[in-house]
């Protein structure tokens, strides 16, 4: 049998009494920043450093969408409504950059001044400056918003 290796904490979700023994829990993977070099921009910094409203980091992660400029729209209505800031994260979405049938890409979109559009950024430097964070539930994530002691919600 091929081993089977779950990397989340036996203390989070204790195995199951009827797993073969070919399964294991190993507890999570954690990666140090890949980019240690990577510095905000001063657009970033200047976002962050506006406490006028909770900043939320949004991020997509793996998660690909059908209709990205809908869902774009969603967020950016629901982030207004919810008065709050966001840091939105495309992941591999392909938010406002889809375009159909090999259609050249739509014009860049304009964001609210309570949204700030990224395509990555290093959680582990960002999650010390904000107050949450909506996700797309992966373990990898959860386990970084879970040590990092976030108010998180998975989508």
């Amino acid at each position: 049998m091929t081993p089977v290796i779950n990397c989340f904490s036996p203390g989070l979700i204790p195995p199951p009494v009827d797993w073969a023994d070919h399964v294991h829990i190993c507890g999570f993977f954690f990666l140090d920043n890949p980019n240690p070099g990577w510095q905000p921009t001063a657009e970033l910094e200047a976002f962050l450093a506006d406490k006028s409203k909770k900043i939320v980091y949004i991020g997509f992660g793996s998660i690909v969408v059908d209709d990205p400029e809908n869902m774009t729209d969603t967020i950016v209505q629901a982030v207004g409504r919810a008065g709050v800031k966001a840091i939105l994260v495309k992941g591999w979405s392909g938010r406002s950059t889809a375009a159909a049938g090999g259609a050249p890409p739509p014009p860049p979109r304009v964001y609210p001044d309570f949204i700030f559009p990224m395509n990555s950024v290093p959680h582990d430097w960002l999650f010390e400056r904000i107050d949450g964070v909506v996700h797309h539930g992966t373990f990898a994530f959860f386990f970084f918003v879970v040590v990092s002691l976030f108010v998180s919600l998975i989508y």
